[in-house]
């Protein structure tokens, strides 16, 4: 879908994986995460409270949350809003947006928190 041109928007929680009631984490795409990345906390609670905009997310008018499952840093993902990690140095992605093939995968709401009228304008954006 998104090689041919597609663009997914991600509100539920970490992408393509399965976390189940004891924490263990599962891929549940044979072929693995397709992503450059990792995601960083698997924990039951939010990694920071304090999400900011990068300039991607001012121009969606997007509204940050806390941060639970943030990815680190890398130039295959274009960040909507980051966090800085444990003692300020490290910058991780909460939200953000990756090209596959001619399309997008567009990660949003990294919490339990969704607007969802927010989410059905994003065509627009």
């Amino acid at each position: 879908f998104m090689e041919r041109g597609g663009t997914v928007i991600w509100v539920g929680d970490t992408p393509l994986y399965y976390v189940d009631k004891n924490g263990v984490k599962e891929e549940i795409f044979s072929r693995g995460n397709p992503f450059p990345f990792v995601p960083k906390n698997f924990e039951h609670k939010p990694m920071s409270k304090n999400s900011e905009n990068a300039i991607v997310g001012e121009i969606l008018e997007y509204n940050p949350k806390e941060s639970w499952r943030p990815v680190e840093a890398n130039p295959s993902l274009i960040p909507i809003s980051m966090i800085k990690g444990e003692g300020g140095g490290e910058i991780l992605y909460s939200t953000w947006i990756y090209k596959y093939g001619k399309g997008r995968f567009v990660r949003v709401y990294d919490s339990p928190y969704v607007n969802v009228d927010y989410v059905l304008s994003l065509p627009e954006n």
